[in-house]
């Protein structure tokens, strides 16, 4: 016979064993706060007047995307959002659409969808040349509160598909997610959490002025959009029914310098002002004695001020070329001179 103690024990366990189980199963989206869901709250008036102008595009009787209303009766979304699945359908605030494919540009990941009947106002324009990196931006759906709301980060960024690699500077650029599928001419960075669920979507300034279509999130933390600047540049095109002119750049030979890394923590850094640690090196860094536990405070005698910024400059150079990192190693600075290879 069971004791009275090991008894009542079990039946706590069993009594929690429930408990513990729901405790284990993920948290519906609605319910993880955090950095965004601050911000998301904090653009709700912006997003419910701009929301107005936006559509979830439906094919096939499907939602694929979303799409955002232009003055003259069109729709503009991403072209991977429509693929020809079948009939079209568009709704929002604004109501029911009934839409049709006018045009599609693969080269920049546009579609047009042209508006049977009476159309809505479209949304106000903005330029790219008014953006600045560090301000915020809004991706915007169908609901009052907005779908993300990020940091710009880049502006005219051109990207090119991507391998999986495990860090933004072990391959240039890559930070160990999906990476580009494709290449783009110009895109927007910020770091607003998107999925393929709302590429398509406008972002929007602060004005409520549209900025960018979404069309990418290659990497934890960041997001690309089409700039606005690059839309206006393909648009007349589409509307004649044509793809836009500014097709992808042929692939050039990319810099390969080789290092894992993340922010190095105040201590990691001592009296430098920012600094990355090295976790993993591979490749050329790896062949110039670089090693984990190094912390990069400078490129070519010039200090770092964000890995972004640094996957730039380095981004920037050729293969074959020689930098020279300034890192810490054990608290001592040590100059490592590696000679950027050509990215696999």
């Amino acid at each position: 016979m069971l004791r009275l103690p090991v008894l009542s024990s079990l039946l706590v366990l069993l009594a929690l064993a429930p408990w513990a189980g729901a405790q284990d199963a993920p948290a519906p989206r609605e319910q993880v706060v955090g950095r965004n869901a601050e911000l998301r709250g904090a653009f709700v008036d912006l997003a419910r007047s701009t929301s107005r102008h936006v559509v979830r595009v439906e094919e096939g009787g499907r939602a694929r995307g979303y799409g955002v209303i232009l003055d003259g009766g069109w729709v503009l979304t991403a072209a991977q959002v429509v693929q020809g699945r079948g009939a079209l359908g568009a709704s929002g605030p604004a109501g029911k659409l009934q839409v049709s494919l006018h045009a599609r540009d693969e080269g920049n990941d546009l579609a047009l969808l042209r508006v049977a009947g009476a159309a809505p106002a479209g949304v106000p324009l903005g330029r790219t040349a008014d953006l600045t990196v560090g301000q915020f931006l809004v991706v915007v759906g169908t609901d009052a509160e907005p779908i993300a709301v990020g940091v710009l980060s880049a502006k005219d960024r051109a990207v090119e598909p991507s391998a999986q690699e495990r860090n933004i500077l072990m391959g240039l650029l890559a930070d160990g997610n999906e990476g580009h599928k494709r290449a783009y001419p110009r895109v927007l960075q910020h770091d607003g959490p998107t999925s393929a669920e709302v590429f398509g979507a406008p972002v929007v300034d602060r004005a409520g002025r549209l900025v960018g279509i979404s069309v990418a999130a290659p990497y934890r933390g960041s997001s690309h959009a089409v700039d606005v600047d690059h839309i206006a540049s393909v648009l007349e095109a589409l509307k004649a029914g044509r793809a836009g002119a500014a097709a992808p750049a042929p692939a050039q030979a990319r810099p390969w310098l080789g290092v894992s890394c993340v922010d190095a923590s105040p201590e990691q850094r001592g009296a430098a002002g920012f600094g990355l640690l090295v976790r993993e090196a591979q490749g050329p860094a790896a062949q110039a004695g670089l090693a984990a536990d190094d912390v990069i405070v400078a490129l070519d005698g010039q200090a770092l001020s964000s890995m972004d910024a640094f996957a730039r400059e380095v981004g920037q150079r050729r293969p074959g070329e020689q930098v020279t990192l300034r890192v810490l190693r054990g608290g001592q600075p040590v100059d490592v001179k590696v000679t950027l290879g050509q990215r696999p």
